[in-house]
């Protein structure tokens, strides 16, 4: 077989098995790390700072997360969908208002990503599979996808 030939069918092969890297998506070091760096008071709420780490080699055209604020009994006290697009590779800070106030936020959860694309392909498993999450603060920053 001429080697033209051949490596045509290695791709083709690899394609139809699904083996082939989305834009952005092919290293092991590709995901997200969003890291809680700050809650600071704004009158009666909250305003929570996020550092967004977007590791993928491209920027992602769309990426949201559904972000929940929890008070000292576990139960749920504010929710946002946050928008995000479009994220840049490298870090951002991200700042995230919350209808409560600091001292009522006793950690917070991200519980989905509903949207996370790069040049309009979808790479959520990636970014539910990728996403680490950490804090500088005595509040937890959780997560639901991925884990």
């Amino acid at each position: 077989m001429n080697r033209r030939v051949g490596v045509i069918a290695s791709a083709s092969l690899a394609a139809g098995l699904g083996l082939l890297a989305l834009p952005g998506a092919s290293a092991a070091a590709d995901g997200l790390r969003i890291a809680l760096t700050a809650l600071q008071p704004a009158g009666d709420v909250c305003a929570v700072t996020l550092l967004v780490d977007n590791r993928f080699t491209k920027a992602l055209d769309r990426f949201s997360i559904d972000l929940f604020a929890f008070d000292t009994d576990g139960a749920p006290i504010d929710r946002t969908l946050l928008d995000m697009a479009p994220l840049p590779t490298g870090t951002s800070n991200v700042a995230v208002p919350m209808s409560v106030s600091c001292a009522g936020i006793a950690r917070l959860l991200i519980h989905d990503i509903p949207t996370c694309r790069i040049e309009g392909i979808s790479v959520m498993r990636d970014c539910h599979d990728g996403l680490e999450t950490s804090t500088r603060l005595d509040v937890p920053l959780e997560k639901t996808v991925g884990s």
